[in-house]
């Protein structure tokens, strides 16, 4: 049986002893528990570090020098750096825990509310002054990095070379397709080029419509004067027919009295009884009258009526002679064309009113265009004086802290 002042390898110990070393352990005991309050408070202020929270004001800082530094048009291997500036830039202005991460983060999330159009949400602070000028900013980065990536996919692909070898097709499939890139969509046309085509078919249409109506006209004309023809050749048909050509000693005459004026005498004969010199008298001073013209020249009378010609043939039986006539195809055929000359003037008049309205309308385009620079270049000027003032107040504020630094320091 132990006794209370005895240990269990059988050394004895005195009460004054124990008493002091439960008070030693429960001394190490409260010290390690105090080092590890101490060890997991600092573990939660490292774990729980305060981030930054953007707010209106933050964002315009924030777009401002994304405008000016431009990190989007970057080249290749330089972009970290540039939103390492953008983010020192926002921490000089509204303190401290601000990374590139975030900031970069931010801009995301605001370029892709605006194409989103969905700004509206993103309202926690701020006026509505402060709301409209973080709208336009976005608009002219956005405006900044179409601009960019264009100029970056016109450099690829002048860097690109084809491959124009004679022995390319010899190579296998699969180099060759790795060789080669597919086209890249181009931008979409600008309002002034589409403004400048829609003029420049106008006037190809009105050039069209001249030739079209230069050839409706000759052909008009030519159609007018077919009539004409028709009926000088059937004069001259019946001339050779009745024996007036150069051949029999006559000569042709192409007026319209050529066969009126000669005297052809006719007289009176009995049913069956006229004799064979009363039938050949008349031909004879036919004849005599043919050859006198022939001599002293034909007898021209102008006239606008197509030639009238009477021949007594054989049987003493008058022929109508034949009229040109302008027929009712050819009357249609006119109104047609004259409808038609009408129409084309209408037309052109038409196009000369719509390539004024075009030219009316391209020049607004320009002017809102120049609007637009000016409004964009006074904006960066305001942006460049405005950094300006924000760095000469910094550096004011750091020279008086370091006036009280001074100060305090003699004091101490």
């Amino acid at each position: 049986m132990m006794m209370p002042g005895s240990v269990p390898d059988g050394s004895s110990s005195s009460p004054a002893e124990g008493s002091s070393t439960v008070a030693e352990t429960i001394s190490a005991a409260e010290s390690s528990s105090a080092n590890g309050a101490a060890a997991s408070a600092s573990a939660d202020s490292q774990k729980r570090k305060t981030a930054f929270r953007f707010r209106c004001a933050s964002d315009i800082d924030l777009l401002r020098e994304v405008v000016y530094i431009q990190p989007f048009a970057a080249p290749h291997g330089q972009t970290t750096d540039r939103w390492t500036k953008v983010a020192t830039q926002v921490a000089q202005i509204h303190g401290s825990g601000i990374t590139p991460n975030n900031v970069r983060k931010r801009f995301d999330d605001l370029m892709s509310a605006f194409k989103q159009d969905s700004l509206s949400t993103l309202r926690a602070s701020g006026s509505e002054e402060e709301y409209q000028e973080r709208a336009l900013l976005l608009q002219d980065i956005h405006d900044f990095m179409t601009v960019s990536n264009h100029r970056k996919r016109e450099v690829k692909e002048e860097s690109v070379v084809p491959d124009e070898r004679p022995d390319s097709f010899l190579e296998p499939p699969k180099t060759s397709l790795l060789k080669r890139k597919l086209p890249e969509t181009q931008p979409p046309p600008s309002t002034i080029d589409y403004f400048r085509t829609a003029q420049q078919n106008l006037v190809d249409m009105n050039q069209t419509m001249s030739a079209r109506m230069a050839s409706s006209h000759s052909r008009l004309s030519i159609d007018r004067r077919v009539p004409s023809l028709h009926a000088s050749a059937g004069y001259a048909s019946s001339t050779y027919t009745n024996g007036a050509f150069p051949g029999n000693g006559a000569a042709m005459d192409h007026s319209a009295n050529a066969f009126t004026d000669a005297p052809l005498a006719t007289k009176a004969r009995s049913n069956d009884t006229e004799s064979l010199n009363e039938r050949e008298a008349p031909a004879a001073d036919s004849r005599g009258a043919t050859q006198d013209r022939a001599v002293n020249g034909p007898r021209v009378e102008k006239s606008d009526d197509p030639p009238v010609i009477n021949v007594d043939d054989d049987d003493d039986d008058k022929a109508p002679a034949p009229k040109a006539r302008r027929t009712e195809s050819d009357s249609l055929l006119v109104i047609a064309a004259n409808a038609a000359s009408k129409l084309i003037d209408v037309f052109a008049r038409a196009n000369e009113i719509k390539a004024r309205e075009v030219q009316v309308a391209l020049r607004k385009v320009e002017l809102e265009e120049a609007r637009l620079a000016l409004e964009r270049s006074e904006r960066e000027s305001r942006f460049v004086l405005e950094r300006r003032e924000r760095e000469m107040h910094m550096e004011f504020m750091k020279g008086t802290l370091e006036i009280l630094k001074v100060f305090a320091s003699k004091t101490s």
